[in-house]
């Protein structure tokens, strides 16, 4: 309801009571009726009467709600429309346009809108309302519009068209005007600093544009300064003209009766600051989004509904990978993002409440040749399994016949969503949504009595065992989540039963993802051994509705590596060489243990020498022969090996052109003999002299010169250190 309608209706009401008095004395054949409503007074042009106009209500309980929606969940990023939904708003109506009454001048019995002057020639024209309306917007301004007509001359018109700007509720200085006759309250007049526009002949022979003179236009009851009637609700402000002749003026109006409306309606304000009654997010986080609402009689209502993003599933089916032809690699696919969820495995059982005359509460019926056998649970546990088969398993009691304990042990498969051929078994007691039913085809296992002589051998009868809400056929309260299916007792075709049981949860276990692979295994890790390069996929799901997600990984066969040590080698007796891997690989692994790319070898036998080298996952090996020769010309005697124990055994490898007496002898460092002198006879060509050390027992850890004289007196010298 707008500021300018409230200041009516106020004005309005406290006329109301003296207008009735005068429309009853006037009209004494009307009956007039007073209801719980307000009345809108609006006087008539020229006189002083009123009459009642636009009823509204008066009870102003707020019974204002909104609705954001239900909580929305979405996978990923995306985008989301968000609608508050409002019931029980009050019902008001706002004036958009409120048409002028003339002013009774006060004093004088004139009527009027328009007043100018004419200074220097004394001349006061008046024009009187012809179609004036005033408007008031929601930026704050508000429009004079419309025809006036001469006082003294009905063929000229004016037309006005002016703005008012710098709305306030606060009294500007100099503000306000004095009324020019009666006393009037100032309190809630509302006051507008600027003034613009123009007035204009309706024939276009005179024009002038208007400016704000002195106090501030005024608007409220009694505001209007030279009307007559105390308290009307009007407006007044004089204003100057660029005219040469009539440089100022004064507009005197009285707001008349409403002549356009709407229907006010409900402000929305969201947290997100907007201010429709619906808006499109899209939130990179789970959200809560609240809308306020406020009606025009100032209820207001709040709700707040929540965002919720889910992660979708990613995977990675890890780093592209090199192998060799006839390896294995292991291929493991790594999962985040929401996508675990739990799902129940183990249910209790709870009782039956027989819909046919709830005299029943059970889980088991049998009807062994007439005999009705009515069983209670005790301790029944219902299971499904990973293979598709459940179980119900556990103790009841018969309390109808035997009163004693019987086993339930029954294995229910052929798990299926569709509906089997004469199924479903139809709710005896009330309608049932059967959609998302599960259905079991066989049905087989036992009853038995404890300590009894019962024992009943089941199958299936009639139609499928079913699971779901509602599917327990007897149970008197509706869509409870249960069970429930016919069984046949073998042997005894007359005989039958009746499993009648509902479900409650009372183990979760976590579901986890589910894996494909490009192979059809479904295993998170699968080892391959392609023969050439091949390219593997996986897809896993989870169970939060976001779907599936897939990626691949690159599996690149090389062939292996190939090198070559090279040509076989003869080297001399104690002489060194080095072998090196012809090609740069990862690691290198000899058969000496060394883990080099090269190795230097000092040579007293004939060996083979293997090397395996490692490049990018693929390995290969190749081999050298190191051969030992006694090499002629040397002159020359090789000690071996030149780092021994005091107790371990020398060799001399000696190269001989003719055979030959040769002197041993071993000497410290400052030329003594450590020990005795040998003689030993050498072949011609090539010979080797073993000598044990312990004969020396003056040796010690350090190093000593062997002296080797051969049968002409040429002594050859070689040095050997003692540990």
């Amino acid at each position: 309801m707008s500021n300018l309608t409230r200041k009516l209706n106020e004005y309005n009401q406290k006329m109301a009571m003296s207008t009735f008095s005068s429309m009853f004395c006037s009209y004494m054949l009307m009956t007039i009726f007073i209801i719980s409503a307000s009345f809108t007074m609006v006087a008539n042009e020229n006189t002083n009467d009123s009459f009642i106009n636009e009823p509204s209500t008066l009870d102003n309980t707020c019974m204002l709600s909104v609705d954001a929606g239900d909580d929305v969940e979405f996978c990923g990023s995306s985008e989301v429309t968000l609608t508050a939904t409002v019931s029980g708003e009050s019902e008001c109506t706002d004036c958009l346009e409120y048409g002028i009454e003339n002013t009774y001048r006060c004093g004088k019995d004139l009527y009027y809108v328009l007043w100018l002057k004419d200074d220097a020639n004394n001349i006061v024209r008046r024009f009187s309302n012809v179609d004036l309306k005033w408007k008031e917007l929601p930026d704050g301004t508000a429009t004079l519009k419309g025809t006036v007509v001469d006082n003294n001359d009905a063929q000229i018109t004016l037309e006005v068209d002016v703005t008012y700007t710098g709305r306030t509720t606060s009294t500007p200085s100099g503000s306000p005007k004095d009324h020019f006759c009666n006393t009037e309250d100032s309190n809630g007049w509302i006051y507008y600093t600027g003034v613009s526009g123009t007035i204009s002949q309706t024939d276009g022979s005179w024009s002038f544009d208007i400016t704000r003179m002195g106090p501030a236009f005024q608007l409220g009851n009694g505001a209007n300064v030279t009307e007559d009637v105390v308290g009307k609700y009007g407006a007044s402000g004089w204003f100057n003209t660029t005219d040469s002749d009539f440089t100022r003026g004064d507009f005197n109006i009285n707001i008349g009766p409403c002549i356009s409306s709407e229907t006010s309606d409900v402000t929305y304000l969201w947290s997100t600051g907007e201010t429709t009654q619906s808006i499109t997010v899209s939130p990179q986080e789970s959200t809560s989004y609240t809308v306020t609402v406020i009606d025009c009689e100032d209820c207001e209502a709040s709700d707040t509904v929540q965002v919720i993003i889910k992660d979708g599933l990613q995977v990675d089916a890890g780093e592209d990978q090199n192998i060799c032809k006839g390896q294995e690699t292991t291929l493991t696919a790594t999962v985040t993002g929401e996508g675990e969820c739990v799902e129940c495995v183990d249910y209790s059982v709870g009782d039956t409440d027989y819909c046919r005359g709830r005299q029943h509460q059970f889980v088991v019926f049998i009807n062994d040749n007439g005999t009705r056998l009515w069983m209670r649970n005790e301790s029944l546990v219902w299971k499904e399994n990973a293979d598709g088969t459940a179980t119900l398993k556990g103790n009841v009691f018969e309390y109808n016949s035997t009163n004693t304990t019987f086993v339930v042990d029954a294995v229910f498969s052929g798990r299926t969503t569709t509906p089997p051929v004469g199924s479903p078994k139809a709710n005896l007691c009330q309608a049932a949504d059967a959609s998302d039913w599960v259905y079991y085809t066989e049905i087989s296992g036992t009853v038995t009595q404890v300590d009894g002589s019962l024992s009943y051998d089941i199958s299936r009868r009639g139609e499928a065992f079913q699971v779901g809400a509602g599917a327990n056929v007897f149970e008197y309260t509706a869509d409870v989540f249960g069970a429930s299916g016919w069984f046949n007792l073998e042997g005894n075709p007359t005989s039958f039963g009746d499993f009648n049981i509902n479900l409650e949860c009372v183990k979760f276990e976590p579901k986890g993802i589910e894996y494909l692979w490009s192979t059809g295994e479904t295993t998170q890790s699968i080892t391959v051994s392609p023969e050439v390069d091949t390219t593997y996929s996986v897809t896993v799901d989870g169970c939060n509705g976001c779907g599936e997600a897939t990626d691949e990984v690159l599996v690149t066969v090389s062939d292996g590596i190939t090198f070559d040590l090279g040509e076989d080698q003869v080297v001399c007796i104690g002489q060194f060489t080095t072998l090196t891997s012809p090609i740069e690989g990862d690691t290198y692994l000899w058969s000496t243990g060394e883990t080099t790319r090269s190795i230097t070898v000092q040579v007293f036998e004939t060996l083979t020498y293997t090397l395996e080298v490692t490049k990018d996952g693929c390995s290969g090996t190749d081999d050298i022969v190191v051969e030992l020769r006694f090499c002629e010309g040397r002159g020359a005697v090789d000690l071996y090996p030149t780092v021994l124990k005091s107790s371990g055994d020398l060799s001399l490898a000696v190269y001989n052109q003719n055979a030959q007496e040769v002197k041993i002898s071993i000497h410290d460092l400052t030329g003594v003999a450590v020990g005795p002198v040998l003689i030993k006879n050498v072949s011609k060509g090539q010979d080797v002299i073993n000598i044990n050390l312990e004969q020396y027992s003056k040796i010690s850890s350090g190093m000593y010169v062997v002296m080797i004289t051969d049968s002409n007196g040429k002594t050859t010298t070689r040095r050997m250190i003692i540990e």
